[in-house]
């Protein structure tokens, strides 16, 4: 009996001495909440009063980068595809039928006008010739012995009118011939350059099928179809550049030709520019033609990706300086030109303010930057 008062003693000193250590941790964990609130209200404060003397600090500031407004030249060109022609590039016909006795010129070949190019047979007419000649001297003969008597008052009017008749239709026949003899020479109409030979001999040709073509290439031309709305706007004697892709080559120029009347099809009009004698340029070449319709020579630019549209209109983000601090400034402009990728501002900058070009998105007016 002894021995159980005695567990039961020391049961309750336990008891009793957990329940002493649970009071002491609760009251423990109190006092480190409200120091832990206390602290957090201090640094709320702290917070707020660093806040209030530097704002920028309580904001996070974007990189940006600008660029400064100068005044430049600007110019503003209507492109247009086109090609290189020529005015004399012709197709050489012949003027007779029968086959071709002799080639005398190549491809590639430089020839003057009027020169040989081909011969056809022409052994039937060079016999007609001769016959015509023989027959000829004869009535010339009769003729010259009517008019002798006719002038001696002797024989009848009529013997000596047939005798002339006789020698003058003659005459005409042999002309006749020696045209057709000619017409059997494939002649250049043109000082150029062979760029074609479809004859060989042997071969039987006529007027239906060129034998020939020949170029002049010291007489080209680029010629482009513009739109209709460009009517007014383009002329001859405006500045252009002739780009050549394939030569990787631009020269400037001057429209020399601009059609008045618009094709009812393709609702365009075409315009010409001369080109200087260079072997470089080939007739049907592509080319480029950049027509200056617009040019001023103090014009304020900007890339034309930094213009946003909103309800007021286009807008672009520039930078003014407040007191060393770097602030976003909202300006309505007004967009005029724009050639790729740049664009006119007609109002709303200066020379001088600083855009931004770079980290403009999502930005607000009244935001702070750093470049």
């Amino acid at each position: 009996m002894k021995r159980i008062l005695i567990l039961l003693t020391a049961a309750s000193i336990v008891v009793a001495c957990g329940k002493s250590a649970n009071t002491d941790k609760k009251a423990e964990l109190e006092k480190l909440k409200k120091e832990h609130s206390d602290i957090t209200k201090k640094i709320a404060d702290l917070e707020a009063e660093l806040a209030k003397e530097n704002p920028e600090e309580n904001q996070k500031m974007k990189y940006v980068a600008i660029d400064t407004i100068t005044a430049k030249e600007f110019t503003h060109y209507v492109e247009v595809h086109g090609q290189v022609q020529s005015d004399q590039n012709i197709n050489v016909f012949p003027r007779s039928m029968g086959p071709i006795v002799r080639v005398y010129a190549q491809v590639g070949q430089q020839v003057k006008k009027g020169q040989v190019l081909a011969k056809i047979d022409d052994a039937l007419i060079s016999k007609n010739i001769d016959e015509l000649k023989t027959r000829l001297d004869l009535v010339t003969t009769i003729y010259n012995k009517q008019k002798n008597l006719w002038d001696q008052k002797i024989g009848t009017e009529v013997a000596y009118l047939q005798a002339k008749n006789n020698k003058e239709a003659l005459e005409n026949s042999l002309a006749t011939a020696r045209e057709q003899l000619d017409n059997t020479n494939i002649k250049s109409p043109i000082d150029g350059i062979v760029d074609q030979a479809d004859v060989k001999e042997g071969e039987m040709v006529n007027g239906a099928r060129p034998a020939f073509r020949v170029i002049n290439s010291s007489q080209l031309k680029a010629t482009g179809e513009l739109a209709e709305s460009y009517l007014n706007t383009v002329s001859a004697g405006d500045e252009v550049v002739v780009a050549f892709p394939d030569l990787k080559k631009e020269i400037s120029s001057k429209i020399k030709f601009a059609a008045k009347a618009i094709n009812p099809v393709s609702r365009t009009f075409k315009v010409e520019v001369n080109l200087s004698n260079n072997p470089e340029y080939r007739p049907n070449m592509i080319s480029v033609l950049k027509i200056i319709d617009y040019k001023t020579n103090k014009a304020i630019t900007v890339p034309m990706n930094i213009i946003q549209t909103d309800q007021a209109g286009n807008y672009l983000y520039t930078v003014v300086d407040n007191a060393g601090k770097l602030t976003v400034k909202k300006s309505v402009v007004k967009v005029g030109q724009v050639y790729r990728g740049t664009a006119e501002i007609l109002s709303g900058l200066s020379v001088g303010e600083k855009i931004i070009t770079v980290g403009y998105q999502d930005l607000n007016e009244g935001d702070l930057v750093k470049l």
